[in-house]
């Protein structure tokens, strides 16, 4: 069967699925995963920093000039107790605050899309005290 008659045959459901009606229907192998290429943080490299009580520092490049960022996945890990604010830079617009206990992380997966709202903006973090944080995001540019 090809893909296409694959998603249009339809497969009885009356509770979980067994691995065998997985198989029978080949859904584990339908998702083709993303039709976009991400890149990782700055230049490649996930941000870190021992202080980003101060001010907003940014964790993306930029996008590409005149599109949107769009954000795929995000992981912080922090060091001690602390509140993170993940923001558009700035807007001042606060995206996300996550409270964080030491020597723990966050992860958001969107298995989508998270578009920034305003062209030519990055993604930035900002802590409410001093210490070790680090943010990893996956994301890439789009109009």
């Amino acid at each position: 069967m090809t893909n296409a008659e694959l998603r249009a045959t339809p497969l009885p459901v009356s509770g979980p699925l067994t691995n065998a009606q997985l198989r029978e229907a080949n859904l584990a192998t339908l998702d083709a995963g993303a039709a976009w290429t991400a890149v990782l943080g700055i230049s490649g490299a996930r941000f870190f920093s021992a202080n980003a009580s101060s001010v907003p520092l940014p964790v993306t490049n930029a996008p590409t000039t005149g599109n949107k960022l769009v954000i795929t996945d995000l992981h912080i890990s922090a060091a001690v107790d602390m509140t993170v604010e993940i923001s558009e830079e700035t807007t001042g617009v606060v995206l996300f605050t996550v409270y964080m206990t030491a020597n723990s992380s966050w992860s958001l997966v969107t298995r989508s899309k998270f578009k920034l709202a305003t062209i030519n903006k990055r993604l930035m973090v900002k802590t409410n005290i001093s210490g070790n944080i680090a943010v990893t995001a996956m994301h890439y540019s789009e109009a």
